[in-house]
Protein backbone atom coordinates (compact mmCIF):
# COMPACT_ATOMS: atom_id res chain seq x y z
CA UNK A 1 0.00 0.00 0.00
CA UNK A 2 1.53 3.25 -1.22
CA UNK A 3 2.09 5.72 1.90
CA UNK A 4 3.10 2.95 4.30
CA UNK A 5 5.68 1.50 5.94
CA UNK A 6 9.31 2.69 7.59
CA UNK A 7 8.81 6.39 5.86
CA UNK A 8 5.62 6.79 5.96
CA UNK A 9 5.63 9.64 8.28
CA UNK A 10 8.73 11.79 7.00
CA UNK A 11 8.84 13.96 4.74
CA UNK A 12 5.33 15.75 4.47
CA UNK A 13 6.05 19.74 4.08
CA UNK A 14 5.58 20.95 7.69
CA UNK A 15 6.17 18.11 9.67
CA UNK A 16 8.77 19.45 11.74
CA UNK A 17 7.23 22.71 12.13
CA UNK A 18 3.94 21.54 13.00
CA UNK A 19 5.62 19.06 15.67
CA UNK A 20 8.08 21.84 17.19
CA UNK A 21 5.19 24.24 17.86
CA UNK A 22 3.32 21.40 19.36
CA UNK A 23 5.94 20.77 22.16
CA UNK A 24 5.96 24.45 22.57
CA UNK A 25 2.40 24.05 23.47
CA UNK A 26 2.86 21.59 25.57
CA UNK A 27 2.85 18.16 23.89
CA UNK A 28 5.87 15.73 24.63
CA UNK A 29 7.47 14.98 20.98
CA UNK A 30 5.40 11.60 20.55
CA UNK A 31 2.05 13.45 21.68
CA UNK A 32 2.46 16.31 19.00
CA UNK A 33 3.47 13.12 16.30
CA UNK A 34 0.30 11.07 17.35
CA UNK A 35 -1.46 14.24 17.25
CA UNK A 36 -0.74 15.02 13.98
CA UNK A 37 -1.07 11.96 12.84
CA UNK A 38 -4.93 11.68 13.86
CA UNK A 39 -5.91 14.62 11.92
CA UNK A 40 -4.63 12.73 9.01
CA UNK A 41 -5.78 9.63 9.60
CA UNK A 42 -9.15 10.58 11.70
CA UNK A 43 -9.82 7.87 13.40
CA UNK A 44 -6.51 5.38 13.98
CA UNK A 45 -5.46 2.35 16.05
CA UNK A 46 -1.95 1.88 17.50
CA UNK A 47 -0.64 -0.04 14.73
CA UNK A 48 -1.98 2.74 12.26
CA UNK A 49 -1.00 5.54 14.21
CA UNK A 50 2.73 3.81 14.37
CA UNK A 51 2.80 3.11 10.72
CA UNK A 52 1.91 6.52 9.99
CA UNK A 53 4.47 8.05 12.10
CA UNK A 54 7.28 5.74 13.60
CA UNK A 55 6.19 6.47 16.96
CA UNK A 56 7.33 3.15 18.81
CA UNK A 57 3.73 1.34 19.29
CA UNK A 58 4.50 0.80 22.71
CA UNK A 59 5.04 4.70 23.33
CA UNK A 60 1.90 5.56 20.85
CA UNK A 61 -0.17 4.10 23.86
CA UNK A 62 1.55 6.54 26.28
CA UNK A 63 1.51 9.31 24.00
CA UNK A 64 -2.38 8.54 22.83
CA UNK A 65 -2.84 8.34 26.94
CA UNK A 66 -1.67 12.26 27.14
CA UNK A 67 -3.47 13.33 24.49
CA UNK A 68 -6.25 12.21 26.18
CA UNK A 69 -5.94 13.84 29.37
CA UNK A 70 -5.48 17.07 27.62
CA UNK A 71 -8.74 16.38 25.82
CA UNK A 72 -7.48 16.17 22.45
CA UNK A 73 -8.23 12.64 21.60
CA UNK A 74 -11.36 10.58 22.45
CA UNK A 75 -10.19 6.55 22.69
CA UNK A 76 -12.74 3.87 21.82
CA UNK A 77 -12.56 1.07 23.92
CA UNK A 78 -13.06 -1.66 21.46
CA UNK A 79 -10.25 -4.32 20.39
CA UNK A 80 -7.78 -2.86 18.96
CA UNK A 81 -8.39 0.39 20.80
CA UNK A 82 -8.99 3.07 18.45
CA UNK A 83 -8.49 6.85 18.64
CA UNK A 84 -9.94 10.13 16.63
CA UNK A 85 -8.80 13.69 17.81
CA UNK A 86 -11.40 16.32 18.97
CA UNK A 87 -11.94 18.89 16.56
CA UNK A 88 -9.89 21.62 16.06
CA UNK A 89 -11.40 24.33 17.81
CA UNK A 90 -12.01 22.45 20.59
CA UNK A 91 -8.04 21.36 20.54
CA UNK A 92 -7.18 24.82 19.63
CA UNK A 93 -9.14 25.91 23.06
CA UNK A 94 -8.18 22.72 25.33
CA UNK A 95 -4.45 23.98 24.60
CA UNK A 96 -4.92 27.91 25.04
CA UNK A 97 -6.20 27.15 28.34
CA UNK A 98 -3.90 24.53 29.47
CA UNK A 99 -0.82 27.40 28.64
CA UNK A 100 -3.26 30.01 30.18
CA UNK A 101 -3.71 28.17 33.41
CA UNK A 102 0.54 27.02 33.85
CA UNK A 103 1.09 31.16 32.76
CA UNK A 104 -1.37 31.78 35.82
CA UNK A 105 0.38 29.32 38.34
CA UNK A 106 4.28 30.43 37.34
CA UNK A 107 3.42 33.91 37.40
CA UNK A 108 1.40 33.00 41.43
CA UNK A 109 4.49 31.89 42.40
CA UNK A 110 6.28 34.77 40.75
CA UNK A 111 4.73 37.17 42.57
CA UNK A 112 4.70 35.63 45.93
CA UNK A 113 8.67 35.18 45.87
CA UNK A 114 9.08 38.90 44.84
CA UNK A 115 6.54 39.65 47.93
CA UNK A 116 8.75 37.59 50.22
CA UNK A 117 12.12 39.31 48.67
CA UNK A 118 10.59 42.79 48.97
CA UNK A 119 9.96 42.36 52.68
CA UNK A 120 13.62 41.92 53.34
CA UNK A 121 14.77 44.63 51.27
CA UNK A 122 15.95 47.41 52.88
CA UNK A 123 14.95 51.42 51.02
CA UNK A 124 18.50 52.48 53.07
CA UNK A 125 20.12 50.98 49.93
CA UNK A 126 21.48 53.49 46.89
CA UNK A 127 21.26 52.05 43.24
CA UNK A 128 23.16 54.24 40.68
CA UNK A 129 21.64 53.00 37.05
CA UNK A 130 23.03 54.01 33.63
CA UNK A 131 21.42 54.78 30.23
CA UNK A 132 18.16 54.79 29.83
Amino acid sequence: MPGRGPLAGLGRPGDDVLVAALERLGLSNYAARVFAALQRLGVGTARQIHEETEVPRSQVYGAAEELTDLGLVELQQSTPKRYRPVDLDTARRQLAEALKSEADLAFSFLEAQRSARSERETRDDVWTTRGR
